[in-house]
């Protein structure tokens, strides 16, 4: 699912770009303080998920920030403060969007 105009201005989803282009433009030491633990499926590389599986190259960084309670604590908290802040901006601004569009419908 693809969510069109909802109001996040330009220049936050271009921010946001270029902070997670930071991110994999770092060395990858750097990058691999993030990576997936053993057992996890969240961080900074591949999950694989069984040893039959196909590799094919991708650099992938998941997590979950929401809600706070389920961050994984070596993972959100550690990254680089500017892309954090984006991060927890574009989530409060589609929290509210979606607070006014629940409010609206029902």
């Amino acid at each position: 699912m693809q969510l069109v105009e909802h109001g996040i201005s330009s220049v936050v989803m271009k921010t946001l770009e270029d902070e997670v282009e930071g991110f994999f433009m770092l060395p990858m030491e750097e990058k691999m303080k993030y990576k997936v633990r053993p057992g996890d499926v969240e961080g900074y590389g591949t999950v694989i998920g069984s040893e039959d599986q196909k590799l094919d190259w991708g650099d992938r960084l998941f997590m979950k920030i929401n809600p706070r309670s389920i961050r994984n604590p070596h993972l959100f908290p550690e990254l680089p403060s500017s892309l954090r802040y984006v991060c927890i901006y574009i989530y409060i601004y589609i929290y509210i969007f979606i607070f006014i569009y629940l409010k609206a419908v029902f």
